[in-house]
């Protein structure tokens, strides 16, 4: 399990203001879920169509925001899903050595 310092979190989400709603919905939900979410998960929780979480979830990974884990979940359609996470949950706390 990592840690995380709370200068890191409060960074992330200072940042977060500067999102467009939608990609920061998408980032305070997966802040709430701290074993991730699944695009469907995203788009049930935030009654969105998943053609646009897809699509934001896209440019948030490629923004550097959120990350695809190797585990997924099962769709309610009986499918299997990658589970997306924030990416500062996957970074230990910085310590400083004196």
């Amino acid at each position: 399990m990592s840690v995380h310092s709370e200068t890191n979190r409060n960074e992330t989400f200072y940042a977060l203001e500067n999102l467009p709603t939608v990609k920061r919905r998408i980032c305070e939900l997966l802040e709430r879920h701290a074993k991730g979410c699944t695009r469907h998960e995203i788009a049930a929780e935030l009654a969105m169509p998943l053609s646009s979480v897809c699509g934001r979830v896209k440019e948030l990974e490629a923004d550097g925001w959120v990350f695809s884990t190797e585990e997924t979940r099962q769709t309610p359609h009986g499918k299997t899903a990658t589970v997306v996470c924030l990416k500062h949950r996957d970074k230990p706390v910085q310590l400083e050595l004196f």
